[in-house]
């Protein structure tokens, strides 16, 4: 190993343990992660007053002696080094610089900063917007390495960080008269998690605004903006939607971590019933897949999970996408950002693609009749196109796409299947209590019995015959943030063409009559489907009764 001239013992496994307590605030203050990080270097005081100094392969020697410089160190004391790899330090300067909700954005810290009167409607006169970094920079530094003190930057960080930690999909900001609520939606719930001073808003809201390069002074309007940063190194998109209320406005964060995986298609929870029937409308050389559900049930997933597979499948095709926005980035195919604002929407997106050469397409939403009329037609004339549509089952596309004005006989046409799916939550695996029967803490059999019977139209005997069985109900612990539930999994409802359904679109038939007439031949409902993950000890009853409506 390279020793740079210095005194150096190679070669030491340390312990966690063995580095000093006092340690983190004498780095913090003294080196800033984004120098650590550029100079791959990261310097360690263990409790028995020696030093240990993390470094890689490409770390050089100029700075391992401007560091021990400014630990006031001689070139003589006996340094001891030990070679990492550049990720693995990444994430130990990233873990000393992280900062939380606890340590920087309380509510007791963030009332003093804002400096509230009396009536809790007061300004901040310690609260400013002035940012250090360059907001043009905000891709290529770390929100990590922001070193501001100035209080609004610090806690929109801070709220940024703790979201992307745990997982959450949106960041609510929310003012109410007497106080500001700030909440995530993790794992489709939303979960209070800061209350402030409601005279800190105006500034959090300006911070977001310059941030994703909104008009600050415009505050009667709603605005839409956009946040492209990196998050302890993950690059990390956020939709802003800011939107004025009573008192005062309010905004959402929508985040989209690109580091995500692509999930393929037989890891979204399509159950072995079901996936025969999608490979084969994946193999088809023209068709269109619909995904059907409510605004963040898990649609546009299962669609880029389609794409991967047609991806590995048919690597000769020419695949091409339309969204809004394109949430994650996927290699070797085209995809397009509409941007109505300058006239590139859904529809006119789509007609320029036509002249691409596209074999698959597909559709971040259709909402309106040219955007459906385009879809319908390029499925009948030799694209595979997949899209999404707002309705509660899959039997309401149809009707769904005649009320927007699409003719019957080109729907009976071009469809291939149509699914609507749902996300329930997960039993956390670390505390769901396993119970027998029905007779779950807090409730009775006859509790569950009136369940099953109301809800699920399962007759005594049903329930008699499950008596016994072994099921789980949701407990709470640290792990699941007292929530009981740890992540979600997908539950499908697959409604495959045949000639009956075919005539039933064609003669008009109601969604009723269609779902009824699936059914007839064999398609399991999403209440069914959850019903089983209940019954394999994955979610619970009560999840079952809130995300999937009575057959």
């Amino acid at each position: 190993m390279e020793t740079f001239g210095l005194n150096v013992t190679n070669g030491l496994i340390f312990d966690v343990s063995d580095v000093s307590d006092d340690f983190a605030d004498f780095i913090k203050s003294n080196f800033r992660s984004i120098y650590l990080k550029k100079n791959l270097i990261f310097p360690l005081k263990l409790k028995d007053g020696g030093y240990i100094m993390l470094i890689t392969v490409a770390t050089k020697g100029d700075a391992v002696k401007d560091v021990i410089l400014k630990l006031g160190l001689d070139y003589n004391f006996p340094l001891k080094t030990q070679k990492i790899d550049e990720n693995e330090l990444i994430g130990i300067i990233n873990s000393y610089y992280e900062i939380s909700l606890k340590d920087g954005g309380d509510g007791k810290s963030s009332g003093k900063d804002g400096g509230a009167g009396e009536t809790g409607r007061g300004g901040g006169d310690g609260w400013t917007t002035d940012a250090e970094e360059n907001l043009d920079d905000l891709k290529s530094i770390d929100i990590i390495d922001v070193t501001s003190d100035a209080p609004a930057i610090k806690l929109i960080n801070t709220l940024i960080l703790e979201a992307v930690k745990e997982n959450a999909s949106d960041i609510h900001i929310e003012p109410y008269y007497d106080r500001l609520t700030v909440r995530f939606r993790i794992d489709g719930s939303l979960t209070d998690k800061l209350t402030l001073k409601p005279g800190v808003l105006p500034v959090l809201v300006s911070r977001i605004k310059v941030m994703s390069n909104l008009d600050i002074a415009e505050k009667r309007l709603p605005q839409d903006g956009r946040i492209e940063l990196t998050v302890k190194n993950r690059p990390v998109d956020i939709r802003v939607s800011v939107i004025p209320t009573i008192f005062g406005e309010r905004a959402v964060l929508r985040i989209l971590d690109k580091s995500l995986k692509l999930f393929d298609i037989n890891e979204v929870g399509i159950s072995g019933a079901y996936m025969d029937t999608v490979y084969d409308s994946l193999r088809k050389t023209h068709g269109m897949i619909i995904s059907t559900g409510p605004t963040g049930s898990g649609k546009t997933t299962t669609l880029y999970s389609f794409i991967n597979t047609v991806k590995k499948l048919y690597p000769d095709k020419n695949i091409m996408t339309i969204e809004d926005p394109v949430e994650y980035q996927i290699g070797g195919i085209a995809q397009i950002s509409i941007n109505p604002k300058i006239g590139l929407t859904f529809s006119t997106g789509l007609r320029h693609i036509l002249r691409q050469d596209p074999d698959i397409i597909m559709i971040g939403e259709i909402r309106d009749f040219e955007t459906a009329e385009i879809a319908v037609q390029s499925a009948l004339t030799g694209h595979l196109v997949f899209s999404t549509l707002h309705t509660n089952d899959a039997a309401s596309a149809f009707t769904r796409l005649t009320d927007m004005g699409v003719e019957p006989f080109l729907i009976s046409s071009s469809v291939l299947i149509v699914f609507a799916q749902r996300l329930l939550r997960v039993l956390c695996p670390k505390c769901k209590e396993p119970v027998k029967g029905f007779s779950a803490v807090g409730t009775t059999v006859d509790y569950y019995s009136k369940i099953l019977a109301d809800e699920f139209g399962l007759t005594p005997q049903n329930i008699k015959e499950m008596g016994d069985k072994e099921i789980y109900v949701a407990k709470g612990c640290d792990f699941c943030a007292q929530t009981g539930y740890r992540g979600r999994t997908a539950v499908y409802e697959i409604l495959e063409f045949n000639d009956e359904i075919r005539t039933m679109v064609m003669s008009k038939s109601s969604s009723s009559e269609i779902k009824a007439a699936a059914v007839k031949n064999g398609m399991n409902t999403l209440r069914r489907e959850a019903f089983k993950k209940f019954a394999e000890g994955l979610t619970s009853l009560e999840e079952v009764i809130r995300i999937t409506q009575k057959d």
